[in-house]
């Protein structure tokens, strides 16, 4: 089994400076994928890469100019799941991760990688309320 060094300490370093920037907090809409800082977390929550924690996410739903909806993506693709769903972004196959979303604070939006095409949006949006929406 491999075992994952957890980075807490520098984690906390960054999250600080994030947190206190008075960096204007950037304009982003629904169906856009951008690197945010997601951290390093616990257990098997969905962490961030490299040395600003990045990781790309969705933004599901807009709650105000402050804060949104997130579904982190992957490029790990698992047919058949039900929390990973498939999507084509630039060309390339990525995974919405459905069971990892949350909701985050613009300041975690470093940059705008993107738009999703409003069909795979579609589609995400849809399997979120499949799973989560009690019908």
């Amino acid at each position: 089994m491999q075992k994952f060094i957890k980075r807490f300490q520098e984690w906390i370093g960054l999250k600080e400076k994030i947190d206190i920037s008075s960096a204007k907090l950037p304009a982003f809409r629904e169906r856009e994928i951008w690197m945010s800082y997601l951290g390093e977390n616990v257990g098997f929550e969905m962490s961030g890469r490299n040395s600003n924690f990045h990781r790309p996410v969705i933004v599901l739903h807009k709650f105000n100019q402050k804060l949104f909806f997130a579904i982190p993506t992957s490029t790990k693709i698992k047919p058949n799941n039900q929390f990973y769903i498939p999507f084509i972004y630039k060309g390339k196959q990525y995974s919405a991760l459905i069971s990892q979303m949350r909701v985050l604070d613009a300041k975690r939006l470093h940059y705008r990688k993107g738009i999703m095409s409003p069909q795979d949006f579609d589609i995400v949006k849809q399997a979120f309320l499949d799973i989560f929406i009690k019908k």
